[in-house]
């Protein structure tokens, strides 16, 4: 098997291969592993080595970060597979969960462009006319979030 294969070998990979191969800084990977994203890791020398089931965790968490997902519901999902590290059914699974909040997340953007439009046509702020005055007001909608 080439020098960059985990699968089979049983070979631990360093901190610094697995940050360089799989585009996470050494910082983000102890990071994650101190929120506990990632199991604790056996260290030899000092050095965090990762096995397959960690490389596979970091390439979901990736993932599901590029897609959106807040670190918190990364752990919530990783939790669900604490005996296996996640498939490519999981990940399936995140995806149309998140493509779903999206699809929901562009109705109400396009309902409130439409309210918005049709406020400045209108131009009265009078109350009982204007549908942004008349609309209850909305909950504390939750913000975009950043991990």
């Amino acid at each position: 098997m080439g020098a960059r294969q985990v699968r089979g070998t049983g070979r631990k990979l360093p901190i610094g291969t697995v940050a360089e191969r799989y585009g996470v800084p050494a910082t983000t990977l102890r990071y994650w592993e101190q929120i506990g994203l990632l199991p604790a890791q056996e260290r030899t020398a000092g050095q965090r080595r990762y096995d397959l089931d960690a490389v596979r965790r970091i390439k979901f968490i990736r993932m599901a970060k590029q897609a959106g997902l807040a670190l918190t519901d990364i752990k919530a999902l990783l939790a669900r597979h604490l005996d296996h590290s996640p498939t490519f059914t999981d990940w399936a699974a995140v995806a149309r969960d998140q493509l779903d909040a999206i699809d929901q997340r562009i109705t109400e953007l396009e309902h409130l462009k439409v309210t918005i439009e049709d406020c400045l046509a209108c131009g009265c702020q009078h109350v009982r006319r204007c549908k942004l005055l008349s609309m209850p007001a909305p909950a504390t909608a939750p913000t975009p979030r950043r991990s």
